[in-house]
């Protein structure tokens, strides 16, 4: 089996599952948001992005975490384009969240 076919057949077992729970939950599949998450995400941070119910949810996450982000650098007078503690799970977050469409109106 190709990786191609791989893929596919993991994502027909995942379409499956969601039909599944959105049947038991009397919901219609495609009404149901799909966030692909990356195995190398650290499981903290996909805990708290799991809470999230919508869009408007996410942005207001990504929102809050950026201004928190501001803030850290503000208080530890970090230079310019400085890494401090924690950006690396918000671009993370903003990453999976939003689509690049949506990043690039963020």
């Amino acid at each position: 089996m190709s990786r191609r076919e791989e893929l596919a057949d993991g994502l027909a077992q995942v379409r499956g599952r969601i039909e599944r729970a959105c049947g038991g939950g009397g919901r219609a599949a495609p009404a149901v948001p799909r966030v692909g998450v990356p195995t190398w995400l650290p499981a903290p941070p996909v805990r708290r992005l799991a809470d999230l119910q919508s869009r408007e949810e996410a942005r207001s996450y990504l929102q809050d975490a950026f201004r928190r982000q501001l803030e850290v650098s503000s208080d530890a007078n970090a230079a310019p384009n400085a890494r401090i503690p924690g950006d690396y799970t918000v671009r993370q977050a903003f990453n999976v969240l939003l689509s690049p469409t949506e990043q690039r109106a963020f």
